[in-house]
């Protein structure tokens, strides 16, 4: 018998808080859930602060206000990062009566992030749609030079797919469910 040289096993794939916790991981269904697009303004577009992929992102989140359209339309100002704060949110969705949040708008990093967290500790599930989102360069806190936005973007949905939300590519998700 002869043995050959032992191939090297990859690691395993990390596995998320919610896949753990055994957390349904399909998009939040439409009549189960609010659509919440957030800071959608033209300083993102043309302003101060232009994100990367914006105009890709504006195009998938205009494609998720035509699905949530048929249910109404409010609008709630905000005037912090975390959609809760400050705002009637809460309040609006506990008389719907939904329970899940679809959210997409602007800057994944911080208001996506900060609105999905809160929704977590006030009981709501969240979906986040990826492709409707965008973020910006950020300064490197740590060292000279910056932090692309492609790598902001992507660390931001990883840290709320691992325990956060249920984070999807586009509005494509629920055309495929049908």
């Amino acid at each position: 018998m002869t043995t050959s040289p032992s191939t090297p096993v990859p690691p395993p794939r990390p596995s998320t808080l919610l896949d753990m916790a055994g957390a349904p991981r399909h998009p939040s269904p439409w009549d189960a859930a609010a659509l919440v697009l957030i800071d959608c303004q033209v300083e993102y577009r043309s302003g101060a602060l232009p994100l990367a992929g914006i105009d890709e992102a504006v195009a998938e989140a205009a494609r998720l206000l035509g699905i949530a359209r048929r249910a109404g339309e409010p609008v709630l100002p905000k005037g912090l990062p975390n959609a809760f704060a400050g705002t009637a949110l809460e309040a609006r969705l506990r008389e719907t009566g939904r329970r899940e949040l679809i959210l997409a708008g602007f800057m994944t990093h911080m208001c996506i992030s900060s609105t999905a967290r809160a929704a977590l500790d006030l009981g709501y599930r969240t979906t986040v749609v990826a492709g409707a989102t965008a973020t910006r360069d950020l300064p490197d806190p740590i060292g000279p030079g910056t932090v692309p936005a492609a790598d902001v973007q992507r660390a931001a949905l990883a840290a709320l797919a691992d325990r956060f939300a249920v984070v999807v590519p586009d509005s494509g998700v629920w055309t495929m469910q049908k």
